[in-house]
């Protein structure tokens, strides 16, 4: 790509990846419009790369900045070759679907919150084993024919101060409300086992896991299982990202 006598657009320009890619463009001739939020160190930066580079306050969630952040690029310089996009945070999901773009409010939600960190959980589980006549009556298996089931429930809050307010497509809301379900059976005089465990959240996500567990003596365990993601709005949550990316999972352990 000719970077030289070339004008870019650079989203989230003012630190980081987009402040050290501002900088690259600059020192192979191009010229560059720093686009971001933080009109401090923006134009900090602006001033340092000096007559090759301008800044423009920019929210990348709100269209009306955008288009406004171009026009002032095509005004200063004259032209647009290229768009580098650093703002924000983003999974690997399309943007543009049949119907056109997607709204630009599906990936720009409000949090509060020192840290993602400051989460408190309470929940409450509930066991109950259940026996399976037909289970144990199958000698071959050498099944004791005892499901043992748990149900379980648990809110998770997230605590912060109101004045810190950060823009992402993720954690909009302070509460989370989980179910989950286990269940799980032995075979072959205990050295089998199989699980299958179940997680559901009231915002539409969840996932399955399959598993069967091996124990052949008292120090080694060895586990095979598949886990299935499912996610109404994959932008809901960081977890519910995890929609289509199943997977079969292997562990080894040796306890002591």
């Amino acid at each position: 790509m000719k970077i030289d006598n070339h004008v870019f657009l650079v989203t989230g320009g003012a630190s980081g990846l987009g402040a050290a890619t501002a900088r690259m463009l600059i020192a192979g001739g191009g010229r560059v419009t720093i686009a971001d939020v933080n009109r401090e160190a923006g134009e900090a930066l602006a001033a340092e790369l000096g007559q090759a580079a301008r800044f423009v306050v920019t929210d990348v969630t709100d269209e009306t900045s955008g288009r406004a952040a171009v026009a002032a690029t095509t005004s200063a310089f004259g032209a647009l070759h290229g768009l580098v996009t650093c703002a924000g945070i983003a999974p690997a999901v399309k943007t543009v679907g049949k119907e056109g773009a997607h709204p630009l409010a599906t990936f720009a939600k409000t949090i509060t919150g020192r840290t993602t960190r400051d989460v408190v959980n309470v929940g409450i589980t509930y066991d109950r084993p259940i026996r399976w006549n037909w289970l144990q009556n199958q000698q071959w298996l050498g099944a004791n024919g005892i499901l043992d089931t748990s149900f379980g429930w648990f809110e998770q809050w997230r605590l912060g101060d109101v004045n810190t307010i950060r823009r992402t497509f993720q954690y909009q809301k302070h509460s989370s409300t989980n179910f989950t379900l286990m269940t799980r059976t032995s075979f072959n005089n205990n050295a089998f086992t199989f699980v299958q465990r179940i997680l559901w959240n009231t915002e539409k996500w969840g996932y399955a896991a399959t598993s069967l567990r091996y124990t052949p003596g008292a120090h080694y365990r060895y586990e095979v299982g598949y886990m299935f993601f499912q996610a109404n709005d994959p932008w809901s949550s960081r977890e519910a990202q995890a929609k289509h990316n199943d997977n079969v999972y292997v562990k080894i352990g040796y306890e002591f």
